[in-house]
């Protein structure tokens, strides 16, 4: 990404002058380390890429500097032997960045600041190896060419991918939507408002997430049933919707009609910032959906089920509480603890007699009375213990949920 972008009226530019061979080999080794520079610095000076995730979000970036800096360094001693490869190579570049939702002018702000970091490393050198002032007056055109035609070949890229696609604003709605997930501080940042502008999309205050089995085949059938201002992700694994504000009848029928027989799951209604935290709740919820902890439907709303998605999700701190609650029936064999966890349960959240705990379990009273006797014998005054009692009917809840007694 070694280029100054110009205007795509720009003429196409000639080759740059030919460089003695040595020079090429002599910046081969240091291209590697060059490109990991010119992204640092991208993402440090320019405010569409500073929010790019470190590591694996920065990979394909990488990628695409090394191989144009290994084009200028084969282009030096072979001018017009990589033309057609330098241009496919910088296109690609200008239709990944339109794809990305990032905007021209961040592309040329990126393309200057890489020029500008490899010019310093090129000099560097250069003055290390003590090359001729006519070899690195050479090397400066050669620079300048080579961004030239590097320029014209990218934007060439970019306006082709934004004239192919009459969805443009779905793109940056997209990119808004993964900016949002990712790094949601950025929701009150001069950037997003920007990008959203751009996405002719209004900031909310609250939002809704929504989430959708995978695999799924529906895309081209959302938008329209779903409307404009729904942000839409369904290239993801877990192809996932945003709905402003809060999600209304309207669409459930429009999903219900997209998406056929594919289950989905609204999150719970969010601050813009914890947009993350109601995509994750609707993804667990259609999971214990899957698992029959939750009653299957057509579709979920996870603010109806948010205590069984705080019990799911604290399992193991449940089974720690649970091990404090049941030690005094370690002995009691499985079918009898069984009965009395049931009954146990009952009591503690109904506080009814045992004629009317009778009718609720489907039990003699008699029946009834032996159990609290028994449940008596075992944890005497526990029984009135309010702190014992809440996190028994905690343990209790979330052994009905998981389908199973939690054995001691």
């Amino acid at each position: 990404m070694i280029t100054l972008l110009t205007s795509h009226a720009t003429p196409m530019p000639t080759s740059p002058p030919a460089i003695r061979p040595s020079v090429g080999p002599l910046l081969e080794p240091e291209l590697p380390g060059l490109a990991e520079e010119i992204v640092a610095e991208v993402c440090r000076s320019v405010a569409e890429y500073e929010h790019l995730p470190v590591g694996d979000g920065r990979t394909g970036l990488r990628h695409c500097v090394e191989m144009v800096l290994r084009q200028f360094a084969e282009q030096m001693d072979n001018p017009l032997g990589v033309r057609e490869r330098t241009a496919a190579v910088s296109r690609n570049i200008g239709r990944n960045e339109f794809r990305e939702g990032r905007s021209l002018d961040a592309l040329q702000a990126a393309y200057r600041v890489g020029a500008l970091v490899a010019w310093r490393r090129f000099a560097l050198i250069g003055t290390t190896a003590r090359l001729t002032s006519d070899t690195m007056c050479r090397l400066a055109e050669a620079v300048m060419g080579f961004s030239n035609k590097v320029a014209t070949y990218s934007v060439q890229g970019y306006e082709q991918a934004r004239g192919n696609h009459p969805g443009s604003l779905q793109q940056y709605q997209r990119r808004l939507l993964k900016l949002l997930l990712t790094d949601p501080s950025m929701a009150r940042s001069g950037q997003f408002a920007e990008l959203a502008a751009r996405a002719g999309w209004t900031i909310p205050k609250t939002v809704v997430c929504v989430a959708l089995d995978a695999p799924w085949q529906g895309g081209t059938r959302v938008r329209p049933s779903m409307g404009l201002d729904v942000l839409v992700d369904l290239e993801d694994p877990e192809p996932h919707l945003l709905i402003p504000g809060r999600y209304r009848p309207h669409h459930i029928r429009g999903l219900e009609q997209a998406c056929q027989d594919t289950v989905f799951a609204f999150g719970p209604a969010v601050p813009l910032e914890q947009a993350p935290m109601s995509l994750s709740l609707a993804r667990r919820g259609l999971r214990l959906m899957r698992s029959g902890v939750i009653a299957h439907a057509a579709y979920l709303d996870c603010a109806e089920h948010l205590t069984e998605l705080l019990l799911d999700n604290n399992r193991r701190l449940i089974e720690l509480i649970g091990d404090q609650c049941y030690g005094r029936m370690a002995d009691v064999k499985d079918s009898q603890r069984r009965r009395l966890q049931e009954t146990l349960l009952a009591w503690l959240t109904t506080g009814e007699n045992s004629p009317e705990l009778a009718r609720r379990l489907h039990v003699h009273p008699q029946t009834v009375r032996y159990r609290m006797r028994q449940l008596e014998a075992i944890f005497g005054p526990l029984l009135q213990d309010p702190v014992w009692r809440f996190n028994m009917q905690i343990v209790l809840h979330a052994d009905q949920l998981g389908g199973r007694p939690l054995k001691r």
